[in-house]
């Protein structure tokens, strides 16, 4: 291994490195997940010829996804920090079609994080090449978020629908998801935030808590002035109620309040009764045929997905414009509002949660250690898809008498690393 780090560092042309029968332990990364690959960067043809400085040539054929392959590979020669590698390693990428998962694997390679910033969270060294691409892909990424956000408010609606509708207390951090949602400037999240306060039964300390926030936006928003309207009739149920109370004072009263209850009481074994006829009835499921039966499990797992799927984009909306936001207190509501909520990986990806903590929020501990806590996630759950990488590279070069520098500086940054 000695030998193999003088090599690469004297940038010897001559590259006859042989595998090891045992490999040798993979080195993990902070921040850059990357995945797998095949394929070539470019469409260069031979061996044996001088390869371009900013080129990368792979040409061993794997089961790894090719397109793929491009960004990862692209992300480690951004880390490489080789302006010249990085701007013509960008002007090849640029040729690859845009499919519909490349705002995804943009964000999985963990580039925009790369672009701008360096593995010790500082602005990293300016390259227009790189930071062009990155501002397209936020463009891009946006478009599409802007598409679909639609859709996750109504599974996020439908998930705490169901979630809530026959809970007697809806917990306290749901209501404070619902307020920072108020306080965003896209109107989609507004009137979902109006429509659940609406909807779910909260209680009216809660609503109180929230009144400020619905009243400033009574003028623009309809679901505001409904709401408005559903906290008065409270307020004057509640007036009507303690009226009655403290009126209670002979037999009569007690009478009237006895039968009042009764008669609910009665309602109530009336809806038990209908409840149980209904939930009974499960003579369709005994005539259903297993395939229709899987069908029914397939849905509902199905239905089950999107709404965690919506779940955990609200979320991190919350938690993106919480910490966007600069506030340290709203920061910190924030982070304790989403206590518990697992975010995967992507989601966090996808938000650019990292980059808002080094741009917003470095003032905040508490941001801080999210931010050391989603380093560590990247690093774990990438490590296989490095590993991939490393070896795919060797194997690659192993047979060839020239490497470029480019190639030099990544595997140069794996051993660095």
């Amino acid at each position: 291994m000695t030998s193999f780090l003088l090599l690469l560092l004297t940038h010897e042309i001559h590259f006859n490195y042989q595998r090891p029968p045992t490999p040798t332990p993979f080195p993990t990364f902070f921040f850059f997940p990357r995945g797998n690959c095949v394929d070539s960067w470019s469409q260069t043809r031979g061996r044996g010829r001088q390869i371009p400085h900013g080129e990368i040539k792979l040409t061993n054929k794997s089961t790894m996804d090719s397109y793929q392959m491009q960004f990862f590979m692209l992300a480690r020669i951004v880390e490489a920090n080789n302006n010249e590698s990085i701007t013509m390693a960008v002007q090849e990428f640029e040729k690859l079609p845009k499919k519909d998962n490349y705002t995804e694997l943009m964000d999985k390679a963990n580039l925009p994080f790369l672009v701008d910033f360096n593995e010790a969270g500082e602005l990293a060294a300016s390259n227009e090449s790189a930071k062009n691409l990155i501002r397209e892909h936020r463009l891009l990424k946006s478009i599409k978020m802007n598409e679909e956000k639609q859709d996750i408010a109504n599974n996020f609606y439908e998930a705490l629908i169901a979630m809530y509708s026959k809970e007697e207390e809806i917990p306290e951090r749901t209501l404070h998801l619902l307020l920072i949602l108020l306080g965003v400037s896209d109107e989609v999240y507004i009137k979902l935030a109006l429509r659940l306060l609406n909807d779910l039964d909260f209680t009216m300390e809660d609503y109180e808590t929230a009144m400020d926030g619905v009243l400033a936006l009574q003028d623009q928003f309809p679901e505001a002035e409904a709401l408005i309207e559903k906290i008065q009739e409270m307020q004057r149920q509640m007036e009507i109620i303690n009226e009655l109370m403290e009126q209670e004072e002979g037999e009569g009263d007690d009478r009237e309040i006895d039968d009042a209850q009764n008669q609910s009481f009665d309602d109530f074994e009336d809806i038990d009764e209908e409840d149980e006829s209904f939930s009974s009835d499960d003579s369709g499921f005994d005539s259903d045929s297993e395939e229709l039966f899987m069908e029914r499990e397939e849905a509902e797992r199905e239905r089950a997905r999107r709404l965690d799927n919506a779940i955990h984009e609200v979320s991190a909306k919350v938690l993106a414009e919480s910490i966007r936001s600069g506030d340290q207190g709203l920061i910190v509501f924030g982070l304790a509002t989403l206590k518990g909520v697992h975010l995967p990986l992507h989601i966090l990806q996808k938000y650019e949660i990292v980059a808002l903590i080094l741009k917003h929020a470095v003032h905040c501990q508490q941001a801080l250690e999210l931010w050391v806590k989603i380093s560590n996630l990247q690093k774990t759950g990438m490590a296989n898809e490095e590993e991939q990488l490393f070896d795919f590279i060797l194997e690659d070069i192993k047979g060839s008498s020239e490497v470029s520098d480019s190639m030099m500086d990544v595997l140069v940054s794996y051993l660095k690393n």
